[in-house]
């Protein structure tokens, strides 16, 4: 799944850099940084995110 997801994450970063939107240099490393985050088990940012609030 996580390779799916990775191929998934190119073909939208190639997108945006022919639309002009990023510059291929920017997809690379943002590439490169959910590829690290992956790796770290960082995948998910939500984590946490309502600690310390109380409902």
């Amino acid at each position: 799944m996580q390779a799916a997801h990775m191929a998934q994450m190119k073909i939208q970063l190639q997108a945006l850099v022919d639309k002009g939107v990023i510059s291929q240099a920017q997809a690379d490393k943002r590439l490169a940084v959910m590829q690290n985050r992956q790796h770290n088990g960082k995948e998910r940012m939500g984590k946490g995110m309502f600690r310390g609030l109380r409902f």
